[in-house]
């Protein structure tokens, strides 16, 4: 595989030990109807979250789940599927050429196969076996990603691959042969987090140090990281909940917790018991109404809802309805820079009993296409500030949800090195990629050759690493020089 090199052993150095000794109390809620959406029809063998999209096996195929979208079979050999992960700011050398976009993401599977990368386009997509696994010393129990770096777990090791090269955490005698977590957050850091032995160790991106290691009751079986970067677990019974700062606490819910999860697109978690399924918020617990339906334990998509496989099907289970707007995912705190002609579309909960879907970027509205798009032509907002794309969607009930996401466009003229990249290079990465360092950055040459991986990396926020993202008229002055041809001057 080119770019790989050897495997060799990094032993974390231990920053913090600590235990979780506090039971603390959740006030209830009461009760509410859950939105319970039924994705096929089938009996399924293992099921995997991505950011945008679910993964499922059958006894047949494995097929890739999207928003508004058909189910694709990604691959028809009936392979268990165990986790799935997606990484950006990789680059086709290193990647092995599979499963790789012009944006630097590439999805890898963890299956009964072993890895696997997620390749081709749309409809065209397929499972296709990954050039790591041939350096890997067995095959994979689980994955997850933190940016450009894949963390593997084989049995009760785990492993980082990062820059083209594969390297093992070794956690002195603790075999973390429990879950993982991406997306977390300790000690002011991101983090993974990973289980095993009793207790659950965050390591920090790229494994050069253990952040922390919690002490848990038991083994913890099941957990998951939630958009505050707080991690949720099942453990002994109870929840526990581990913020970024601050004391680990347990939570006991009216029954014992079985299975605990959440995802980075929401906050809090879901906690299922004997007693059903329960969302945790704040300092609350509510109980799910699901109309009959027996949760089971499943995975949390990138909106925050739970998908499982129970009584033949593969269902998802949300708090509120939603209207989606995939395409384009710009905050008031991280405006999303859009340049040319961006076709967004609007996905809400239960379309085929929508009565209205309305979309407007301020107080224009913009003409929704048959397959419920708008597409947004980026010329027309060259003025640098933000906007705002909202949509509407009421329901043939009376129910209504709205989305919304926030855009910048702006015309940044002529960009060259030594008029605003350079400087960009020397503020914001020289300290981290100059002098003499792995990769080094401190030419217009250097950058020129790895202009696709520098743009996934500040786009998705990875880099600059231990720093505030760099903003959107920034970013558009990277991709300006990249379309300009790399001028000097």
């Amino acid at each position: 595989m080119q770019g790989l090199r050897a495997i060799t052993v990094c032993f974390l150095s231990l920053l913090a030990l600590s235990g979780c000794r506090r039971d603390d109390g959740l006030s209830d809620a009461g009760g509410f109807s859950a939105v319970v959406e039924q994705l096929a029809a089938g009996t399924y063998t293992g099921l995997a979250a991505l950011p945008t999209a679910v993964l499922a096996s059958t006894a047949t195929e494995i097929a890739l789940y999207e928003p508004g979208e058909q189910a694709i079979s990604v691959d028809d050999r009936g392979i268990d599927l165990y986790g799935a992960a997606q990484l950006s700011g990789v680059s086709g050398a290193a990647g092995g050429g599979a499963g790789l976009d012009a944006g630097g993401e590439m999805a890898v599977l963890a299956t009964a196969a072993g890895l696997m990368e997620l390749a081709g386009a749309g409809e065209d997509r397929y499972a296709g076996a990954s050039a790591l696994q041939a350096i890997l010393p067995g095959a994979p129990t689980r994955v997850a990603a933190a940016g450009a770096d894949l963390w593997v777990q084989i049995g009760g090791e785990l492993y980082c691959w990062r820059n083209g090269a594969l390297q093992r955490a070794g956690v002195g005698e603790v075999s973390l042969d429990g879950p993982l977590a991406a997306g977390g957050q300790r000690g002011g850091l991101p983090v993974i987090w990973a289980a095993g032995d009793e207790q659950v160790v965050a390591i920090s991106r790229g494994g050069r140090a253990l952040v922390e290691a919690v002490e848990t009751r038991a083994a913890v079986g099941s957990m998951g990281a939630d958009s505050a970067g707080t991690l949720w677990a099942a453990e002994d019974g109870a929840l526990l909940e581990i913020p970024p700062e601050g004391e680990p606490r347990r939570y006991a819910l009216p029954e014992a917790v079985t299975w605990a999860g959440a995802g980075t697109g929401a906050a809090g978690a879901w906690a299922l018991t004997a007693g059903g399924l329960y969302r945790v918020e704040g300092d609350q617990y509510a109980l799910a109404g699901l109309d009959g339906l027996i949760p089971e334990p499943g995975v949390v998509d990138g909106q925050g809802r739970l998908v499982f496989a129970s009584e033949g099907g593969l269902w998802r289970v949300g708090r509120d309805r939603e209207l989606l707007l995939v395409g384009m995912a710009g905050t008031v705190a991280a405006p999303e820079q859009i340049e040319g002609i961006r076709e967004v579309r609007l996905v809400p909960t239960f379309p085929d009993r929508i009565a209205t879907l309305e979309a407007r970027i301020g107080d224009l509205p913009l003409e929704i296409s048959g397959d419920s798009s708008v597409v947004i032509d980026a010329s027309q907002w060259f003025d640098g500030a933000d906007h705002t794309l909202t949509a509407t969607a009421t329901w043939s009930d009376g129910g209504a949800a709205t989305g919304s996401a926030v855009f910048r466009s702006e015309d940044v003229g002529v960009v060259s090195w030594a008029g605003q990249i350079g400087p960009i290079y020397t503020e914001q990465c020289a300290l981290c990629h100059g002098g003499d360092t792995e990769t080094l950055l401190d030419s217009p040459e250097a950058w020129q050759a790895r202009i696709d991986d520098i743009l996934a990396n500040v786009r998705s926020g990875a880099m600059p690493l231990g720093r505030d993202p760099l903003s959107a008229a920034q970013i558009a002055m990277i991709d300006a020089w990249k379309e300009g041809g790399f001028l000097l001057e």
